[in-house]
């Protein structure tokens, strides 16, 4: 039984590695925001849900205030 052999042989100064197939490049350095760019969106709506939440708590009522209804016909 014969060996199977890679067609695909390392050219000069080339670095091979087991781990990686030859088509994906040289790895890059990751940044920190990697994996963390979905926590994003969950971010700005929490922000934007405690400035709501605030400026509800902290609205002034005027103390003759009536319903925005309109006014009955009784």
């Amino acid at each position: 039984m014969s060996t199977p052999t890679s067609s695909h042989t390392a050219a000069a100064g080339e670095h091979q590695t087991g781990t990686q197939p030859p088509w994906a490049g040289p790895e890059t350095q990751k940044s920190w925001w990697s994996g963390r760019s979905g926590l994003v969106v969950p971010a700005v709506v929490a922000a934007f849900s405690t400035y709501l939440l605030v400026g509800t708590l902290t609205m002034e009522i005027p103390e003759a205030r009536t319903s925005p209804a309109p006014p009955s016909t009784r």
